[in-house]
């Protein structure tokens, strides 16, 4: 369990590549239960499949349980990823992003939960491009599948959405 953010790897206001990577059964205490973004930098997710991971908190800008992306200038492309069976106490189960620049292409995201809003994707304020993906199964009181709160800018274009729940 790490005592704030990032449970498998932290990313402090730099320029990352996680390539082809298997991130599972990692905790975080607030943010990003796998991998956790912030403070500036381009950054890519590729090719990784990420399970059972979790992120507790307590506001609706804390979660993630697979990945948390925080800040203005943080920008994080996540591409031909598998990210299920991951949750969040607050938001996010697979992703969630704060005031931060997300793309996620090709991937699928399913099976996760968050407690709050956004079982499957979460953003508050930024931008979220959504390309190419499968979101199912996901769960969370408000928006199972994707969740969008405050002045965030969401795309979303060749997706699949089933399954999902809201309750």
């Amino acid at each position: 369990l790490a005592p704030w953010n990032g449970g498998a790897i932290y990313v402090a206001a730099a320029d990352v590549l996680v390539d082809e990577c298997f991130i599972t059964h990692c905790r975080a205490s607030v943010r990003g239960g796998g991998l956790s973004f912030a403070g500036g930098g381009e950054s890519v997710v590729r090719g990784t499949t990420m399970r059972y991971n979790h992120s507790g908190g307590i506001y609706t800008g804390d979660g993630g349980g697979a990945i948390h992306v925080d800040g203005a200038a943080t920008r994080v492309t996540v591409e031909d990823c598998s990210i299920k069976l991951n949750s969040a106490a607050v938001s996010g189960g697979g992703i969630a992003s704060n005031q931060a620049q997300v793309g996620v292409r090709g991937s699928a995201v399913a099976l996760n939960q968050a407690g709050y809003s956004g079982g499957g994707l979460f953003a508050l304020t930024g931008t979220l491009e959504v390309f190419d993906c499968v979101l199912g199964d996901n769960w969370a009181a408000l928006g199972g599948g994707l969740a969008a709160d405050g002045l965030v800018t969401v795309t979303v274009t060749h997706t699949v959405f089933g399954g999902n729940q809201a309750s």
